[in-house]
């Protein structure tokens, strides 16, 4: 069912769990190229893009300490249908120059595939756990502290892993992360730009973090002679 530009709005607020009232403009198809979904996303046709500026994230778990970067938000709602179609919540200013892109369309599929991971759609009921309680569990009981994160992408998926049944899932990237330790002897010798990530996987219904995986990697640098 088609929602109108005040109903995306108090859908964007409840989907995030964030409180601000943000700003929310009409946009074309989007033409992002998320695994999996993105044919699916290109379909759905317009979207309301919803932005808030100036963000600090408030995640109970982390008892009072205080969101180290101001973030710019940005999410995306099917106008028709009112399906959340991602997001992004990044620091103000340039990402450090060690964050590489995540791969995005064949080229992540391939490696998700790869781990036995697939996304087989978008759902069409809302999720019970907000983006906010989802970084909140990522912090208590996943991997990564979502406030160190100079990054943050989001989207909200039907999951599948090794054959299990489907679920409402949030996908949740951290980049520009510190870098996670590297283990065994040839860790010393995998560049940070593999290693200041991770994606971490929560259940949408009940808030439990499934798995977390530095998958999908970025493609390697261009070296320049």
């Amino acid at each position: 069912m088609a929602i109108n530009l005040e109903q995306a709005r108090a859908a964007a607020m409840t989907l995030t769990g964030i409180a601000a009232v943000p700003t929310i403009t009409p946009g074309p198809a989007s033409v992002e190229r998320a695994p999996f979904v993105g044919q699916l996303v290109a379909g759905l046709g317009p979207v309301w893009q919803i932005a808030w500026q100036g963000i600090r994230l408030s995640l109970p778990s982390a008892r009072g300490a205080a969101d180290r970067h101001a973030r710019n938000v940005i999410i995306r709602i099917a106008q028709g249908t009112g399906q959340f179609l991602g997001g992004t919540i990044r620091a103000e200013g340039e990402l450090p120059a060690n964050v590489r892109p995540t791969p995005d369309g064949d080229v992540a599929q391939a490696q998700l595939r790869q781990l036995g991971e697939s996304y087989e759609g978008l759902p069409r009921l809302p999720p019970r756990r907000s983006l906010v309680q989802a970084l909140d569990a990522i912090l208590s009981r996943g991997v990564g502290n979502p406030l160190q994160a100079h990054e943050i992408q989001a989207l909200y998926v039907t999951h599948v892993r090794r054959g299990g049944a489907p679920i409402p899932a949030w996908v949740i990237t951290l980049n520009g992360i510190p870098p996670i330790p590297h283990k065994g002897p040839r860790g010393a010798r995998v560049p940070v730009w593999q290693r200041n990530h991770i994606r971490n996987v929560v259940d949408a219904n009940t808030g439990a973090p499934l798995f977390a995986t530095t998958v999908p990697q970025p493609t390697a640098p261009l070296l320049v002679s």
